[in-house]
């Protein structure tokens, strides 16, 4: 039995999946860090649109030597 994984969350399920709040999602959005679609009345992201934003996040610099 094979899992289909969704390509497009809403809001809610969107802000679980990046562990965030609702709010921070609609944050990210007006501030065009996160790009939405609307299908009918709701708000929808992209699977691959919340990928790009969580690739375009900073590396932590954890265990990383400084450079002198």
């Amino acid at each position: 039995m094979s899992t289909i994984e969704p390509a497009l969350y809403d809001v809610k399920d969107a802000a679980a999946y990046l562990h965030l709040s609702r709010a921070r999602v609609y944050e990210l959005l007006a501030a065009g860090d996160l790009e939405a679609r609307k299908l009918g009345g709701k708000t929808v992201l992209l699977k691959t649109e919340i990928e790009r934003y969580v690739r375009s996040l900073p590396v932590a610099a954890i265990g990383r030597k400084r450079a002198a």
